[in-house]
């Protein structure tokens, strides 16, 4: 700019330093704080109108912006109104917070007349859009998700999924072809339509035209990545057949199969995107064998394809968003939720090789804010399945920085808060790379009195060869686990026994239908503290709504 506007002096620049949120491609926010120094000339003027959002939505966003020390000085101002609280939702897992969003968005459609398309959930990474596709799905809540694909139309997951189909049924042709040389193992064009041709003048499947390719003038190298490639999917589908779990085969598959290892890249932020999906893949999978009382592969592959066939939307039909933030800049709504509000996952920790950068996670939760005009929630949950199994989350610190004045619970309480606890240092819980290395701490890491330093050794992964490590649950009052009773003690294999929460209280979320001995058929309408004293709020269509104890109440899910 110098050699352009040099001679005459004729440069004007509009920009907005608490919304630079793109350094992951090249962007660098000190062109636009280090202007004056350049330019110390230049006349500054501030815009610190908004003309969006309401002053509590503002107050809220200027709060946690300010405790940034790389920002140009500004006070946000609006002449709008008051308007609503931001509401906190804190939930005990991912499909809870699911669930629970999906019902308050049916309550600010009714109540506050705000349409579907002008309502959106923002979340920190894309692998968060499948549990809140499938709450929409299952609550018939029309919705699009963009700048990507829906889940389950991800290529990966489609690249999985065919795999998976593999072993139930090897001759479904359509699935071999498209996984048969991915990711490529010397299995080409010419080589596939040799084997095709035999096959259809056999009439035979392809795979059976696998087990025997004399005669084809393949290339030795081909031969040996096609024996290989249908022993591993015999191998498979006698470990299915053997008892081993759909989650140990689906993770030995991604191994053995070499497709995580082709999706690994430094810095690739694509690559890890894909890699994300195929662990929340797991996830969903590991959910639905401990929730399934007799789980197939083949009744799951049947079950995702009723979500296939759903996931077709009427681009003229009113459809709630669901985006990452780094999507939702520039845009506006009148209703927004913030999900995923906990420490590695909202801020989110480095990658294995990357330096911290808090001040760039804390502009993109002002960004997240800012979309909203009238109303806003934030979302975080106690707990989160992550490879395969159910872990502690520690709620996101920006929770803690976020005006306590503006925010409220569900029941109207002021938010509680760590004081004292923050500065502006850039401690992170790091993340290793990838699934093979799981999330590494966090939990007990230390920041001087912060609480949020640089952690060791946390949680591994099932996909990979590391161990999950043991996670202290001595912390501050945040942290979703009290005191465990006497007798419960970690389980040997793997599974954290959790004592604030029995793991039977998981499928009763809001939303879910129950069946009680004396009052017949209800609905979860409201699930509230924690632990042993867990409460839900049903709803009977004869008898009205009943609010019960868990650990008491004689409820069954249909």
């Amino acid at each position: 700019t110098k050699q352009l506007a040099g001679a005459h002096k004729n440069l004007c620049v509009v920009g907005d330093d608490a919304q630079s949120i793109y350094s992951f491609r090249g962007a660098d926010i000190s062109n636009i704080l280090d202007f004056k120094k350049d330019y110390p000339e230049a006349m500054e003027i501030p815009l610190e109108v908004n003309y969006r959002s309401t002053k509590r939505i503002l107050q809220c966003a200027d709060s946690v912006i300010k405790r940034n020390d790389a920002r140009l000085e500004k006070t946000l101002r609006t002449n709008n109104a008051e308007g609503e609280p931001i509401i906190l939702l804190e939930n005990f897992d991912e499909r809870d917070e699911a669930n629970r969003v999906a019902q308050h968005i049916r309550d600010v459609q009714y109540r506050d007349g705000i349409k579907f398309n002008e309502m959106a959930v923002l979340f920190r990474t894309n692998y968060q859009s499948r549990v809140l596709e499938e709450a929409f799905r299952g609550r018939d809540i029309p919705h699009q998700v963009v700048g990507g694909l829906s889940f389950y139309d991800r290529k990966e997951i489609k690249d999985a999924l065919g795999y998976m189909t593999l072993l139930v049924n090897p001759r479904n042709n359509v699935a071999l072809h498209r996984v048969i040389n991915v990711p490529s193992r010397g299995i080409g064009k010419k080589t596939l339509n040799e084997l095709l041709a035999k096959a259809s003048s056999k009439n035979m499947p392809l795979w059976t035209a696998l087990a025997d390719t004399e005669g084809l003038g393949i290339r030795p190298q081909a031969v040996s990545a096609i024996r290989e490639f249908r022993d591993l999917i015999v191998e498979l589908q006698g470990d299915l057949a053997g008892g081993v779990s759909i989650s140990k085969v689906f993770a030995k598959l991604m191994q053995r199969s070499g497709y995580l290892n082709a999706m690994k890249g430094e810095h690739d932020f694509d690559l890890q995107a894909r890699r994300d999906n195929i662990q929340e893949l797991q996830n969903a999978i590991s959910y639905y064998e401990t929730y399934s009382k007799n789980p197939t592969l083949q009744s799951y592959l049947q079950e995702l394809s009723l979500f296939s066939d759903t996931d077709k939307y009427d681009e003229n039909k009113p459809a709630v968003t669901l985006m990452t933030i780094h999507a939702s800049k520039g845009l506006e709504f009148s209703a927004v939720w913030i999900v995923g509000m906990e420490e590695n996952l909202f801020p989110i920790a480095p990658r294995e090789g990357e330096e911290p950068n808090l001040e760039e996670e804390r502009r993109l939760m002002y960004v997240a804010i800012t979309r909203a005009k009238k109303r806003l929630f934030f979302s975080h949950c106690k707990q989160r399945r992550k490879f395969g199994e159910e872990q502690v989350q520690l709620r996101s610190r920006f929770l803690d920085e976020v005006d306590a004045g503006v925010v409220r619970t569900e029941s109207g309480a002021t938010i509680r808060q760590k004081q004292g606890s923050f500065g502006h240092g850039s401690g992170f819980g790091g993340r290793v790379d990838g699934i093979s290395g799981g999330l590494r701490g966090g939990m007990n890491g230390h920041a001087g009195s912060g609480g949020y330093g640089m952690g060791s050794a946390g949680m591994g992964s099932s996909l990979g060869d590391s161990e999950p490590g043991d996670i202290d649950n001595d912390h501050d009052w945040r942290s979703p686990l009290p005191n465990r009773r006497p007798g419960i003690s970690r389980s040997p294999s793997r599974r954290i026994e959790y004592d604030h929460e029995p793991e039977e209280f998981a499928p009763y979320v809001v939303g879910a239908e129950v069946m009680h001995t004396k009052f017949g058929k209800g609905k979860i309408i409201q699930r509230e503290n924690l632990g042993w004293e867990t409460k839900v709020v049903v709803f009977f269509r004869t008898h009205g709504n009943k609010t019960m104890r868990l650990r008491a109440a004689k409820l069954q899910v249909l």
